[in-house]
């Protein structure tokens, strides 16, 4: 028998045990006019991306270095920022790092930027000659 003829003959019964595919979902409809439809993920706008605070007499700068969203699912998404802080005295290098839940840094209490310093990571800056990151421009700073 060729190929020809094997499209002509009539499909063998399915053997015992074997089940057909299950039939697709049913189409999602559309939203309702009471129901929140959610848009695509979108540049985040740009807020206040610096703080000054105190901490134990010392002033401190907390700038926003990056910015970013995760997870997936029909509220949106979470998003989350990256925080770098300075010594006033010294605001061309940062000291510390951490990341935060939210989109804006001008909604926080002093305190909770204090706790924030607390608990956020000291950056390691290379000591093999390379100048630190600028976190505004991403580049070298000399």
């Amino acid at each position: 028998m060729n190929r020809a003829d094997q499209h002509s003959q009539p499909r063998r019964p399915r053997r015992e045990g074997h089940r057909a595919p299950p039939p697709p979902p049913p189409p999602v409809p559309p939203p309702g006019p009471d129901q929140v439809v959610y848009g695509p993920p979108h540049e985040l706008t740009d807020d206040a991306t610096e703080r000054r605070f105190d901490v134990d007499g010392r002033e401190w700068l907390a700038k926003v270095s990056g910015k970013g969203a995760t997870g997936t699912g029909r509220a949106g998404l979470g998003m989350v920022l990256t925080v770098h802080f300075y010594e006033a005295a010294v605001p061309a290098t940062p000291r510390f790092e951490s990341l935060i839940a939210g989109r804006r840094l001008d909604t926080l209490f002093d305190a909770e930027l204090r706790d924030l310093l607390r608990g956020a990571r000291e950056i390691v800056i290379p000591d093999d000659g390379r100048p630190p990151i600028d976190p505004g421009s991403g580049r070298a700073s000399r």
